[in-house]
Order: structure tokens, then sequence, then C-alpha cells
């Protein structure tokens, strides 16, 4: 099964002037994924013979679990002045 999360926000800072001195971005991300499968515990002594008795060893299955998990946190910010910009890039 697999899950994700998005989350983004925007803010614009604008003056009386018309100008657009700040702008910043922000955002946050999370992805998770799990599976679960049996596993044949042994191997064969003929090839392409599936069958109980074929296995090296007794027959015994397992059961396999993985989960994996991402968390992101990102962000911008824009600082604009008299015609000048200045961006910086922040990311966790």
């Amino acid at each position: 099964m697999k899950v994700n999360y998005s989350f983004l926000v925007s803010a614009r800072v604008t003056t009386s002037f018309g100008k657009r001195p700040l702008e910043a971005l922000s955002g946050v991300t999370s992805w998770s994924a799990s599976t679960t499968a049996f596993v044949p515990a042994s191997a064969t002594h003929r090839a392409n013979l599936f069958s109980l008795t074929n296995g090296t060893d007794k027959p015994d299955n397992s059961r396999s679990y993985s989960h994996k998990k991402i968390n992101s946190l990102y962000g911008t910010a824009q600082l604009n002045w008299d015609g000048c910009t200045s961006s910086r890039w922040y990311a966790a």
C-alpha cells in the first residue's frame, strides 16, 4: 500500500505602492509504502518441479514485511527592493 500526502502554502506581501517586497513558498510532503509477502524457505532438488516433497528441507514458509517512509520539508523566500531581487532556497 502506498500513501502520499502533500501540503503547499504560498504568501505574497504587497505594499501600497504596488510593489511586492516579499514572496514566500513552503511545503511538506509525506510518502510511505508497505508490502507483505510470503517467502519460501527451501531450495528444490529438481528444477521447475513445484511440489512439497521436492524441497531440500521440510516445507516451512515465512512472511516478509517491508515499510518505508520519507518526510520532506521545503521552502523558498524572495525579497525584492528597488528592482533588485534576492532568492534563498531551504530544504530539509
